[in-house]
C-alpha cells in the first residue's frame, strides 16, 4: 500500500515552497516517507548532529530503512523478509557468527531486523540531531509556521510546536496557523498559540493556494489522475466545500496609564527628624544570686578553673585545678530552748561568714 501511494497536492505545495527557498524545514510525523519521492523534500538517514541538514526531518523514523536490533546494521527496507509474526534474522549477525565459530570464539547471538521507526516511549536514534536542528531553526527566527494534521499528544512534538510558535509570534508580522479537521487541544499552555485556525482538509487548502508545481507540471500530467489508486473518490472533499477559517479573538490589552510626575520637595520639606534620646547613665548590674545546691556540709557558690599546669613526666599533659567555694550552713537550732539572738548595734557589723575552699585536681589528656 505504501509503494502505491503518491504525493498529494499538499506535498507538491510544500515542494514548491522548498524550491523557492521559502520553506525552512519540514518536521514530519509520518512514517510512509511519501515526501521523499519529491527531490526538494529529501531527507537523510541517519541524521547528522551537525549541519547542513536536509529539508525533511523524520520525527518518528520511516519505513524506507530497516535496522538490526543488535549490531545496528542499517539497510533498505525489504518487505519480503517480513513474513509472519517472527522478525527475520540479521544477515550481518549470521555471517559474523559463522566467522566466530570457525575461529573458535564464543557466540554473541544473532539480532533481529525491524523497520527503522520509533514507537511510543521508544528511544529515538536521531534524538540529539533533532534537538540540534530545531535549536538552529529557532535561531533563524522564522516568520511563519503551519501545523497540519497533528493531535499534539506526543510531549516532544508538543514542545517543538510551542517553542516555534512563540518564536514566530515574537517576530513583527509573524503568523501561526493550525490546519486540521478538529480544533487545537484546549489546554492552558496552548491558549493563544495560533493566529489562524483552518478547519478543513489540507488538500483543499493546497488547491485554493494554487501555487505552480516545483517541476512545472500540472496535476493531470504528473499522475494522470489526481486521486490516488488506493483511495476512494468519496473520501475527498467536494470542490464546492470550503475550509472554515477562524481567527481566535485576542483580548484587548489593558490601557497603559501615563506615569505621574514626581513632585520635587522644597529644601527642608519632609518628615521632621526625631532627635534621639540621650542615653542616661547605665544602671548598676544586680549581683547574680548563687545557685543553691543543698547538702549537709554547706552551699556551693561557684565552680571555676583556677590554673592549668603540666604534669611532670608526661609530654604535653596538663592538670586542671578546680576550686569549689563552700559557704557552711549553720546547724538547725531548737526555737524553744535557744536564747534570742543578740542585738547588733549600729556601730557594730555582723561577722562575715568563713569560706572553706576545697581544691580538687584532675588530669586532662
Amino acid at each position: 500500500m505504501v509503494k502505491k501511494a503518491t504525493p498529494t497536492a499538499f506535498h507538491h505545495l510544500l515542494a514548491s515552497l522548498a524550491k523557492e527557498e521559502r520553506l525552512l524545514r519540514l518536521y514530519s510525523q509520518n512514517v510512509d516517507c511519501i515526501e521523499n519521492q519529491l527531490p526538494p523534500l529529501q531527507t537523510k538517514v541517519p541524521l547528522d548532529n551537525k549541519g547542513p541538514w536536509p529539508k525533511t526531518i523524520q520525527l518518528h523514523g520511516g519505513l524506507e530503512k530497516m535496522v538490526c536490533s543488535k549490531c545496528g546494521w542499517l539497510g533498505g527496507f525489504d518487505a519480503e523478509l517480513f513474513v509472519g509474526s517472527e522478525p527475520p534474522d540479521c544477515s550481518e549477525c549470521v555471517e559474523m557468527e559463522s566467522v566466530r565459530g570457525i575461529a573458535g570464539k564464543r557466540s554473541l547471538g544473532v539480532g533481529k531486523l525491524r523497520p527503522r521507526i520509533v514507537l511510543y516511549n521508544e528511544y529515538h536514534p536521531d534524538s540529539e540531531a533533532i534537538g540540534s536542528v530545531s535549536k538552529a531553526d529557532l535561531k533563524t527566527r522564522p516568520d511563519a509556521i503551519v501545523v497540519v494534521g497533528t493531535s499534539l499528544k506526543v510531549p516532544g512534538i508538543k514542545r517543538i510546536v510551542k517553542e516555534m510558535c512563540k518564536s514566530v509570534q515574537d517576530m513583527r508580522g509573524g503568523v501561526t496557523m493550525w490546519i486540521n479537521h478538529e480544533d487545537p487541544p484546549l489546554t492552558k499552555d496552548l491558549e493563544g498559540l495560533f493566529d489562524y485556525i483552518v478547519k478543513g482538509d489540507c488538500e483543499m487548502v493546497a488547491s485554493l493556494a494554487s501555487l505552480p508545481r516545483w517541476d512545472g507540471s500540472t496535476p493531470e500530467s504528473s499522475t494522470g489522475n489526481s486521486t490516488p489508486e488506493f483511495m476512494e473518490v468519496s473520501q475527498f472533499p467536494s470542490p464546492s466545500s470550503q475550509p472554515e477559517v477562524q481567527i481566535p479573538p485576542v483580548a484587548a490589552p489593558e490601557p497603559i496609564l501615563p506615569a505621574r510626575p514626581k513632585k520635587r520637595k522644597a529644601p527642608g520639606e519632609g518628615k521632621a527628624k526625631v532627635a534621639k534620646k540621650e542615653a542616661g547613665p547605665k544602671k548598676p548590674r544586680a549581683p547574680r544570686k548563687p545557685k543553691v545546691v543543698g547538702g549537709p556540709k554547706g552551699t556551693i557558690v561557684k565552680v571555676f578553673r583556677v590554673a592549668k599546669t603540666l604534669v611532670p613526666g608526661t609530654s604535653g599533659r596538663t592538670k586542671r585545678v578546680k576550686a569549689i567555694k563552700d559557704i557552711p550552713t549553720p546547724p538547725p537550732t531548737d526555737m524553744a530552748s535557744s536564747s534570742p539572738p543578740p542585738v547588733v548595734g549600729a556601730a557594730e557589723s555582723p561577722p562575715s561568714p568563713q569560706l572553706t575552699v576545697y581544691v580538687r585536681q584532675e588530669v586532662v589528656g
